[in-house]
């Protein structure tokens, strides 16, 4: 699945410092919230950049049974580098080569469950994972190991 990067940046005006990182909290399957991370001192009239991952084909186009998505994050609780993947279920697909081994949270879709493996062709140790998924594959001893997938329907 490719993305489009889509800026918005907006001014932090008056707004002091963070001592911690925030969240937002995030749904798998769905992009109605974002999660911002604040880790350095940001000084009043400071702008900060914020990119959101932006389907370069309308999610409307793979509907239907025969489509499943997934939420990948590379960082524990959906945070960090996350990818939305919709692809046909029933087929071997793999991550790009840039994030193989890099996904720590995986949530499929409602209504479906999928075998994430360790090689490549869905080939290897495999878990499996239904709705909501894992916020920490590192409990499943699967912590960046993945680099395909493959997922079914619930019946």
């Amino acid at each position: 699945m490719y993305f489009l990067a889509f800026m918005i940046t907006f001014s932090l005006a008056g707004f002091a410092t963070a001592a911690s990182p925030t969240w937002s909290t995030y749904q798998p399957g769905t992009f109605s919230s974002v999660d911002i991370r604040i880790n350095e001192e940001i000084g009043e009239g400071s702008a900060a950049t914020i990119s959101l991952p932006v389907p370069l084909f309308p999610r409307e186009e793979k509907k239907g049974p025969q489509w499943g998505g997934h939420f990948a994050c590379h960082d524990a609780n959906f945070t960090g580098a996350c990818h939305y993947y919709v692809e046909k279920r029933g087929a071997c697909h793999e991550y790009e080569k840039e994030n193989w081994e890099k996904y720590t949270s995986i949530g499929p879709d409602k209504g479906q469950w999928c075998y994430f493996y360790e090689g490549e062709q869905c080939l290897g140790d495999h878990v499996e994972l239904r709705h909501p998924g894992s916020r920490n594959l590192r409990r499943k001893r699967f912590d960046n190991r993945v680099k395909s997938w493959n997922c079914w329907k619930d019946e």
